[in-house]
């Protein structure tokens, strides 16, 4: 579903350990929880990592919000895709 950002250790920027993924019809709000993933294990020279989750059947919105959790620095991610089902 996304894909956490590159690690920098020296400018303490890593790649996140857990993300949430929640769609909600309204802005602003956090919704429903989509999914919880954790990141795969990665070496300190790893820049990047894609993650995909797919959703229940039911779950609808126009807004994704990614909770990001890191046991150090900063975390950041970038490029989130969200896509319904396939037609």
């Amino acid at each position: 579903m996304g894909r956490p950002s590159g690690q920098v250790p020296g400018a303490a920027i890593f790649l996140p350990t857990e993300l949430d993924v929640y769609v909600s019809a309204i802005e602003g709000r956090l919704g429903t929880l989509l999914g919880t993933t954790q990141a795969p294990g990665v070496a300190p020279a790893d820049e990047s990592v894609t993650i995909q989750m797919a959703a229940s059947t039911g779950i609808s919105g126009r807004y994704v919000t990614v909770p990001v959790r890191s046991l150090v620095g900063w975390s950041f991610v970038d490029e989130v895709s969200a896509f319904g089902p396939p037609a």
